[in-house]
């Protein structure tokens, strides 16, 4: 590197000691006038001495995505079998020749905004990285040492000694974990979904500068129906909730020609399904629907209510406020929503009244749910059930239905259809091995029976709500695959 100066008047260099000039070429003096040298003790001409060893200025860095876990679940949470997930982006980057000034770490999306930065990182090294054994986060550097994590539903994992180098400036080989929240605390799955992003280094050392950028792609690799927003910092988790309700009808509200002199009187022109409810059980106040109550708009309306409040566990509940990540409480709401595409198998509404009650259901081979009401047909007698009675039934049921989806894709077919073990799987019968709480949270999922000292409680419908795990479920089903 070569360096001209042009000045216009007067140089004056004044040195308290020595005043040492090297080259490993010539020195040259060009004067258009005199050149001039002067001591007060004389003028010495000499051997050249060693020129002065000069750190280097170059350094070398290299870059790539761990490919070690290819996929990552938010907070690590535990698959079904209670194996930890990997709850990180992992990259490796690796400094040679020289130690460098500073580093830049940084994730970009698809326009090149920056979704996620930090500099002067700390380094992590991690001796034992047995992902079923040590479940940690990295924590930015002015929030202290890192610490491993367990979840309140997971059993105790050793953990295993992680050392801090100062940082990342040292000549060395690191990981650099990222765990895909944003500069403001908040983890957002769409982000991942379908999604090419990039990780970009930038080291720096004096005037020198390099860069590298590792481009990767991301995608859901379980469902494609649920989507999550975590925020931190406000300690809430947003779910979005793609269903697909479709309109099944009405039941109990045909009428035919009377050709069978079905019901008296035989005048009667024509018969229809309400005649089948016997004068004596009407009763006063209480008259027979003879039409829908509730179109499908409002039935479609109630099962979303349904689904959020069953599946949400915030202050709004009456009992379940909240879940507990690595001991800490996070509000969750659920917002459900109907669509056709990239929605969870759900079943058709239908409208009964008039008729025996019809069971609700939702597996591969038959989805419905029955919202019923009016006069229904209970084993030996007929009974009449209000609008707001059937409208606190069909938003817990439609709930459950919907949940054994949600279970199904979680744990499987057996976690599903046998209620999480209260149940038979092909009859659906109760086991007996539950019965129903008296106080506290009703878990949405499970078939309760009754005896003398657990009766079935009036507020069951308040008090059902989807358990802890079943919720932090939907998180996990969420996990990224990267590639």
């Amino acid at each position: 590197m070569s360096r001209i100066r042009f000045v216009g008047g007067t140089i004056t260099k004044t040195t308290g000691g020595n005043h040492n000039i090297y080259s490993e070429g010539n020195i040259v003096y060009n004067s258009g006038k005199t050149v001039t040298e002067t001591s007060d003790v004389g003028i010495t001409y000499g051997e050249p001495k060693g020129i002065p060893e000069r750190k280097s200025q170059d350094f070398d860095i290299t870059f790539e995505l761990d490919k070690s876990e290819n996929t990552i679940v938010p907070f690590g949470v535990l698959d079904f079998k209670e194996n930890p997930e990997n709850p990180f982006f992992c990259f490796k980057y690796k400094l040679s020749k020289s130690k460098i000034d500073s580093l830049s770490f940084q994730i970009m999306d698809e326009n090149d905004a920056v979704i996620y930065q930090m500099t002067s990182l700390k380094a992590v090294i991690v001796k034992a990285s047995k992902k079923t054994e040590v479940l940690f986060e990295a924590k930015k550097p002015t929030q202290g040492p890192l610490l491993s994590k367990v979840w309140d539903f997971q059993k105790i994992y050793n953990q295993y000694a992680l050392s801090e180098p100062s940082d990342y400036t040292n000549e060395g080989e690191y990981l650099i974990h990222w765990d895909g929240f944003d500069d403001n605390d908040i983890y957002d799955s769409t982000r991942f979904n379908g999604k090419n992003l990039k990780a970009k280094i930038i080291a720096t050392k004096g005037g020198r500068q390099k860069s590298l950028i590792v481009e990767f792609s991301t995608k859901y690799s379980e469902v494609d129906w649920a989507d999550v927003k975590i925020d931190k910092k406000t300690k809430r988790i947003d779910v979005t909730l793609r269903v697909n309700l479709k309109d099944g009808g009405s039941e109990g509200l045909s009428c035919w020609p009377n050709t069978r002199n079905f019901n008296p009187p035989h005048t009667k022109s024509e018969i229809c399904d309400w005649d089948k409810i016997p004068v004596s059980e009407i009763m006063p106040g209480k008259p027979i629907i003879k039409s829908r109550t509730k179109s499908f708009s409002d039935l479609e309306k109630l099962a979303i209510e349904g689904l959020n409040y069953h599946w949400s566990r915030n202050k709004n509940h009456a009992v379940g406020k909240s879940i507990s990540v690595n001991g800490e409480l996070f509000e969750v709401y659920v917002n459900s929503i109907n669509v056709e595409n990239n929605a969870i198998k759900s079943p058709s509404i239908k409208y009964l009244t008039n008729e025996s009650p019809g069971r609700s259901r939702n597996w591969e081979l038959s989805r419905i749910l029955y919202y019923n009401v009016g006069y229904l047909k209970y084993s030996k007698r007929w009974y009449f059930v209000n609008d707001i009675q059937s409208d606190s039934d069909f938003k817990h049921t439609s709930g459950h239905e919907i949940g054994h989806e949600i279970l199904l894709a979680y744990g499987g077919h057996t976690y599903s259809k046998s209620h999480k073990g209260s149940s038979t799987i092909v009859t659906q019968s109760p086991l007996g091995d539950y019965l129903y709480p008296q106080r506290g949270e009703i878990d949405l999922m499970i078939y309760y029976v009754d005896d003398k000292m657990h009766p079935y409680p009036m507020d069951y419908n308040i008090r059902g709500i989807a358990a802890e795990k079943d919720v932090l479920s939907i998180l996990w089903l969420t996990k990224i695959k990267i590639s």
